[in-house]
Order: C-alpha cells, then sequence, then structure tokens
C-alpha cells in the first residue's frame, strides 16, 4: 500500500485479530481490511485493526508496530502467551473505538470484503452478523484439511444442539456485532476456548436479529494453524457447560 488511507476521527469498526505466531499475515490481513473498506474511509467511516497479541516469539509485534509507523490505523494488544482467542479478544475490546466490533482470524482464511456488509448489516438494527460457510455461496471444502473438516462439521453440529439460536455456522470465527452487546455479553463470557461466537450467543439473553453472509473459506496465508483436536475437545466442553445453563435458564424461567 503505496500511501495509507487517512484515518477516521471515529472508525466504524473496530476488527480484532487474534495473534500467535503470524507475523506474515500481519500487513496482508491489513492490506486486505483497508481495501475492503476503502469507501467508507473516504466516507468518514474507517476501521481500525487491534492485533491481541500472545507473545508471538516470530516477530508478529514489530510487524504490527511497523505498520502502525507507517501511519495505518493498526494498534497491538500485547497479552501473555497463555491468552486464550476469547481472551485476545476480550482484552482488545478494551481499547475498541468503534460503535460496532469484528472479529477474524489471522490466517486470512476469512473473506474480509463481507466487511462492509456487516457494517450494512449493523447499520440496519441487526444484533449479530455472521460469516458462514454453510449457506448457499459458502464453502469451507477449501480451507480445511479432509480429517479437520469433518472435526468441523462434526463440532458444528453439536454446536446446533446447544445454541438457543437460529445459526448455519456457529462454530464461526468471522463475526461482527454492536459493541454494546459485546459489553453485555462480557461479565457472564468464559474467556476460554477457541471459539468466541458461542461464547457469546450462549451469554446474549433474549431473541437476536442475526444476519448470515455466506463465504468461501480460503486456504491458510502462512503459518501453521493453531486449531487442533484439542482445541475442538475444550469447544466441545464449552458446548456442554452453555446447553447446561441454557436448561438451568429456562427451568429457572418455567418455575416464575
Amino acid at each position: 500500500m503505496d500511501r495509507p488511507p487517512a484515518p477516521a476521527a471515529t472508525p466504524a469498526l473496530s476488527l480484532l485479530v487474534p495473534t500467535l505466531n503470524e507475523r506474515d499475515n500481519v500487513a496482508a490481513l491489513a492490506e486486505e481490511a483497508l481495501a475492503a473498506m476503502a469507501t467508507a474511509i473516504a466516507a468518514g467511516r474507517g476501521v481500525e485493526i487491534l492485533f491481541a497479541d500472545s507473545a508471538s516469539d516470530d516477530g508478529t509485534p514489530a510487524a504490527a508496530a511497523a505498520l502502525a509507523a507507517a501511519g495505518l490505523p493498526v494498534r497491538l494488544v500485547p497479552l501473555p502467551r497463555e491468552a486464550s482467542l476469547s481472551t485476545a479478544c476480550i482484552a482488545a475490546l478494551e481499547q475498541a473505538k468503534a460503535p460496532f466490533v469484528a472479529v477474524c482470524d489471522a490466517d486470512l482464511q476469512h473473506d474480509l470484503s463481507l466487511l462492509p456488509g456487516f457494517v450494512a448489516a449493523l447499520d440496519q438494527g441487526a444484533d449479530l452478523v455472521v460469516g458462514t460457510r454453510y449457506r448457499a455461496g459458502g464453502s469451507s471444502r477449501s480451507g480445511l484439511r479432509p480429517w479437520r473438516w469433518l472435526l468441523s462439521r462434526a463440532a458444528t453440529a453439536l454446536a446446533h444442539r446447544a445454541v438457543g439460536a437460529s445459526l448455519s455456522d456457529p462454530m464461526s470465527g468471522f463475526f461482527a456485532l454492536p459493541r454494546q452487546h459485546f459489553e453485555t455479553a462480557r461479565p457472564k463470557l468464559s474467556g476460554g476456548g477457541f471459539k468466541l461466537l458461542l461464547d457469546l450467543v450462549l451469554a446474549l439473553e433474549g431473541p437476536l436479529q442475526i444476519v448470515e453472509l455466506p463465504y468461501v473459506m480460503r486456504p491458510r496465508h502462512a503459518g501453521r494453524s493453531k486449531l487442533g483436536v484439542a482445541a475442538l475437545v475444550a469447544a466441545a466442553r464449552q458446548l456442554g457447560a452453555g446447553a447446561l445453563r441454557r436448561r438451568q435458564v429456562a427451568r429457572q424461567a418455567r418455575r416464575a
């Protein structure tokens, strides 16, 4: 990017990006996000990118700092190594400036061209906007190895049973919501695990106006995935705890 766009005084969207050894993805992600939001930036409704980094030792913090030094709307949120993806996003939220917040992975598997659509849906009153791989026009097969695709589908099936909301992709790591909703849910968030969307939906009470936008999951741009069997087991535990909590709330409501 030859000339960085002038940052908006108050960005419309804060993009929260958890990182752990993602040095070779940082600049590419920032460029793609800013290109996607170019029209909004020109209209004074820009985006800020917060890299919430869990003590990477590959130069990720320096890569993010270099972008900020070049005048891009990028900030680094330093975290301890043991910080989970959910904890990283919650920490980044504390420093976010925009009324809307979005979350995406650092590996460029998510299609950031959807960001203006996220903002438009939130402008129109959506409580939650989710990038989905499982609606017409979306796909995850090109972005996951066969064994990981099967594990992901199995976890998604479990999530459908636990989440009391109409979501085709409850395991998605690509979504946006009003910052106020995030802050409302925060006291109930577990802060553990890889799947923050699950935690948010389980924490938010009442019916939600959900908009889903399909995308094709892409192969990882660089680096190695941190999502393995252990992470999916942790997600299953999270689902079980969330389902139990929902049953307890429903039981209490019936008694009342």
